[in-house]
């Protein structure tokens, strides 16, 4: 059994001076009036265990601290971890080795490797359960019970720092997992359900993968002009393309004699396209000239003596007029039969053949049938038969499966836990009116719901003709010292259970803050009855508990501590150099 424990923490100011405060194995009780630090105290403690949401801004009680170190005692060795107020800045040593700067994250795994045991399989076996990284930080809400008590609705999470949702996730984890009978078929379901997630995806890919291939195989034969389609009919496929590759398909002639005929035609059109155009140019020349020619005889008609000239350029003119619109009418009727002749062939081919029996030259065709013959290959390699709803409804049995498991609960473990609770509750029943007032009603238990991790009052009621036993839950708490004190129950009962249990990383430590604040002094003994049965209750197994008070340590009873004063002659509260006293 190792015996672990903080056993200091140094604060070291910006001059080098330090203070140390000391602490035992086992009951440590520091004592300090209103704005002595306890609260502070209590938060840097967290802060030291690595918390990453301590904020020093605006402090004054950290104005001057240049670092600190937490001195942690593990069977006698002694582990140094050093945080300056930048978070990012820490330091690790053992013994009296030389100082090695960490990150938070390794900082953390440091103390969880040295606080807890770590090697066992127990907390192997805790990782592989819940499929997460668990350290000391998941454990925390279990070390620290914080001065702001519990709400009166009874079915809140007992544990304060579940107030944050970040503790509240890993504090359903944790005991998900702590109440379960089934952790090692819990871990085999998850192995499970990863591998068919795995198998599905890969079944998944290879439908596609195979998708794919057919579709590029079917494309290829369109462009080929070809009517089949591949649907895993490969030896088909296959003489199909050897007909292609020695042009014995019926399709592969006709296809030549229209690509013959529309190159043809494409030729004509575009002859007579370019001669139509060179009429229109020389039709203009024309009109000019004919337009030169009314002038022409506009001038020999005032002038006889030049018409034996103008004559002969008139009759040329004219001649060549005519022999122009001769030819016009000539290539207009060309053009004109053309365009109805290839009209018709057009029809007439577009109607024998589909648009995606196209043009295509040697090279597309070498291509295509290239594609087709390597996605052939590919397809036949990879190709498995798959039953992927199987696969699906395996996975959907497993999912099933895995939420019975975890959902089922340890009734043993509950029970204990319950029975725990109601022992330490009934310790303080001679120092406590409140509580004696609770257990005065026959069948007054404490009741633990798991679903809300909530402790909640309850009377037991027995049916006599059924003989069937109901819990009527009270819908309130009563006082806050009431609530206050089976909150310490619960924290004492779930630490006797995590200690003897050892399968999760959670500090041997119990950290409370000023809790006797609401307690009347007829009630307040009940704190340390409760603690004192703690630790009998605990037996040999080494427990630290560290406990900030405004009170007295004997006004609330308690045995077997050491105590600290916070103010004293030299100091004024928790960082020493605040508010000196001379």
């Amino acid at each position: 059994m190792s015996n672990s424990f903080i056993e200091e923490l140094i604060l070291v100011k910006t001059d080098g001076v330090a203070f140390s405060y000391k602490f035992s194995a086992s009951l440590n009780y520091f004592q300090g009036k209103n704005g002595s630090g306890k609260t502070e105290f209590f938060y840097f403690l967290d802060y030291m265990l690595g918390n990453d949401t301590f904020d020093f801004t605006g402090k004054e009680w950290y104005q001057d601290l240049q670092k600190a170190t937490l001195v942690y005692n593990k069977n006698n060795n002694k582990y140094y971890f050093t945080r300056l107020k930048n978070s990012s800045d820490n330091y690790f040593h053992i013994n009296e080795e030389l100082d090695e700067k960490c990150n938070l994250q390794q900082y953390i795994l440091f103390l969880s490797v040295i606080a807890t045991d770590e090697s066992s399989k127990k907390l192997k076996n805790l990782r592989n359960t819940t499929d997460v990284d668990i350290s000391i930080r998941s454990c925390a809400a279990f070390n620290f019970l914080e001065e702001k008590g519990i709400s009166s609705n009874p079915k809140i999470n007992f544990l304060t720092k579940c107030s944050n949702y970040k503790y509240q996730k890993w504090v359903s984890i944790l005991l998900d997992y702590l109440f379960h009978p089934n952790s090692s078929d819990i871990y085999k379901k998850r192995k499970e359900i990863i591998e068919l997630k795995k198998q599905l995806k890969e079944q998944q890919n290879l439908i596609e993968k195979l998708r794919i291939y057919k579709n590029s195989i079917n494309d290829s034969l369109c462009l080929l002009n070809s009517s089949c389609e591949f649907k895993n009919n490969t030896e088909l496929i296959k003489k199909e393309i050897q007909k292609i590759k020695n042009f014995n398909t019926s399709f592969e002639v006709q296809n030549l004699e229209t690509v013959y005929q529309l190159n043809t035609v494409s030729e004509k059109i575009k002859l007579l396209r370019n001669t139509s155009n060179d009429m229109n140019t020389i039709g203009k020349a024309a009109q000019n000239r004919m337009d030169m020619l009314a002038r022409l005889k506009l001038l020999t008609s005032n002038f006889p003596e030049y018409k034996q000239f103008a004559e002969p350029l008139v009759e040329l003119i004219q001649n060549l007029s005519n022999t122009i619109n001769l030819t016009e009418l000539l290539i207009k009727n060309k053009n004109e039969d053309n365009l109805k002749n290839v009209e018709r062939k057009l029809k007439k081919s577009v109607n024998k053949r589909k648009a995606s029996q196209s043009i295509i030259d040697l090279d597309e065709k070498i291509k295509s049938v290239a594609v087709i013959e390597s996605l052939l290959n590919k397809y036949e390699e990879e190709y498995q038969e798959i039953d992927i709803e199987d696969t699906i409804k395996k996975l959907k049995n497993a999912e099933d499966d895995l939420d019975e498991l975890v959902n089922s609960i340890d009734q043993n473990k509950i029970k204990k836990f319950q029975t725990d609770i109601m022992k330490l509750y009934k310790s303080a029943a001679s120092v406590s009116p409140l509580i004696q007032s609770d257990l005065n009603h026959e069948g007054f238990i404490l009741d633990y719901e798991k679903k809300n991790n909530s402790i909640i009052p309850s009377i037991i009621v027995y049916d006599d003709d059924t003989n069937v036993t109901e819990i009527h839950i009270e819908q309130y708490r009563g006082s806050q010292a009431r609530s206050s004190i089976i909150q310490l129950c619960g924290y004492c009962a779930l630490q006797l259970l995590l200690q003897e249990d050892k399968t999760i990383p959670c500090l041997p430590l119990l950290v409370i803050d000023n809790f006797s604040k609401t307690f009347s002094n007829d009630n307040v003994k009940a704190l340390g009855c409760v603690l004192n049965k703690f630790y009998e209750m605990l037996g040999v197994q080494p427990f630290q508990t560290i406990i900030f008070e405004i009170k007295e340590a004997e006004d609330i009873d308690l045995i077997n501590y050491t105590e600290e004063k916070l103010v004293t002659e030299y100091k004024s509260g928790f960082v020493p150099w605040i508010n000196e006293k001379k």
